[in-house]
């Protein structure tokens, strides 16, 4: 099996104060619509989907990683987690000639800090999975693989957190003004 893990944390302003902050990005859709390379595929309830990570690597590997998540907002402390869920049914792992796939673990944490009219938001993020090798890589031994798979990654961790952080941060206006209408 090849092991997938990344893990990264972020600081960064957001133009709103914490309680609009965290109702902003309390909703599973929206978030996930800001994730580069990862897409709702399933919404179960408001606060609880399956995602794909999906991403072609080295220019001819299909990725694919499904994840079932659960959103929970602490309005107290200002938080908001998104954590694994077991709601449903894991996707099998396969492998094709070049693909592979697998049901793997995908959380992030964000912590929202009063910082004038702005947010600062400090925003973990972590992706987990085994993935069976595809075929045509049976030939290469699995440290190698492991290694290569782990600097793809962190390469992939970094791309999805500042594309989040850059989508999220464009969408918000057109979210608060959305707001403003429907509370006039």
């Amino acid at each position: 099996m090849i092991q997938v893990t990344g893990a990264t944390e972020r600081d960064y302003l957001f133009p709103a104060e914490p309680a609009t902050a965290l109702a902003y990005y309390n909703d599973l859709g929206r978030i996930t619509d800001c994730l580069p390379h990862i897409t709702l595929k399933k919404r179960v309830a408001p606060d609880h989907g399956r995602v794909l990570y999906q991403t072609r690597e080295l220019g001819a590997y299909a990725i694919r990683i499904f994840c079932d998540l659960q959103t929970i907002a602490d309005w107290d402390n200002l938080a908001l987690t998104v954590r694994p869920a077991t709601t449903a049914v894991p996707v099998p792992a396969a492998a094709g000639l070049y693909s592979a796939q697998a049901h793997g673990r995908f959380a992030s944490e964000s912590r929202f800090y009063p910082n004038g009219q702005q947010t600062r938001i400090v925003y973990k993020l972590q992706l987990q999975a085994e993935l069976p090798p595809p075929f045509s890589l049976h030939i290469i031994p699995g440290a190698v693989l492991n290694r290569i798979a782990a600097s793809i990654t962190n390469g992939r961790i970094h791309e999805i957190v500042n594309g989040f952080i850059e989508q999220s941060i464009a969408a918000f206006p057109q979210w608060r003004e959305q707001q403003l209408t429907v509370n006039s």
